[in-house]
């Protein structure tokens, strides 16, 4: 990628993902692990400057200053596993879910002539309550710890509600009183401070064949 200033800036990634959710159990495990090289040379400033992909502004991976004039190349390791129980069906009403999650990355960076390396790794839980078969409500919390020499703390939690206005999407509105800024684990879930909305949306073989069925009218 090449910016209008003549920055320019690689990003490639690979990644695995694992998801065990039995018919028989009320259990469902997701795991995910991720290689991710990203690299700019001396007109990128902290992977930011309008690039996509990945480069956001607002600081490096490693959290370390930024060289003007100077290259940054990083190679990140990611693994991120959640493990999953509801006390009845999806959508019954009145049933209660809970999830553990751990996530933990390893850092390899060079920013001009100075090398970093880290490990961070982040622990929590979400727990969730129907109120009905269309609202619940829930509160989370996980705890960031940074491997280094200043051994870094940070920590995000606080309620929110849900609605499901179709069998297969789900919409939440949350406010977490204290939060933390992590771009390679917030795609999961959401942990920076204040307000947020999210939305996700569930396909599996039933709910592409229906729509298959309805769009071609069969």
């Amino acid at each position: 990628m090449t910016s209008k200033d003549g920055g320019r800036a690689t990003y490639a990634s690979g990644d695995v993902a694992l998801a065990l959710r039995p018919l028989d159990s009320r259990w469902s495990l997701l795991e995910r692990a991720e290689l991710r090289y990203e690299k700019a040379d001396g007109g990128v400033s902290a992977f930011g400057g309008g690039f996509s992909g990945g480069f956001n502004g607002g600081g490096n991976p490693l959290g370390v200053p930024s060289y003007g004039g100077a290259a940054q190349v990083t190679t990140r390791a990611v693994n991120n596993l959640a493990l999953n129980y509801r006390t009845g069906p999806e959508g019954a009403g009145h049933g209660t879910e809970a999830t553990v999650h751990y996530g933990a990355k390893y850092v390899r960076g060079r920013f001009a002539e100075d090398r970093y390396t880290g490990f961070v790794d982040v622990a929590g839980f979400e727990l969730r309550q129907d109120i009905g078969r269309r609202l619940d409500v829930g509160v989370q919390g996980s705890v960031q710890h940074a491997w280094s020499g200043r051994d870094a703390w940070a920590w995000s939690g606080g309620p929110s509600v849900g609605v499901s206005p179709g069998g297969n999407v789900w919409v939440s509105a949350g406010y977490n009183v204290a939060g933390y800024r992590d771009r390679d684990f917030e795609a999961d879930r959401y942990t920076r401070a204040g307000p947020y909305v999210t939305m996700r949306v569930k396909f599996d073989q039933a709910s592409l064949g229906a729509a298959a069925r309805r769009m071609f009218g069969r």
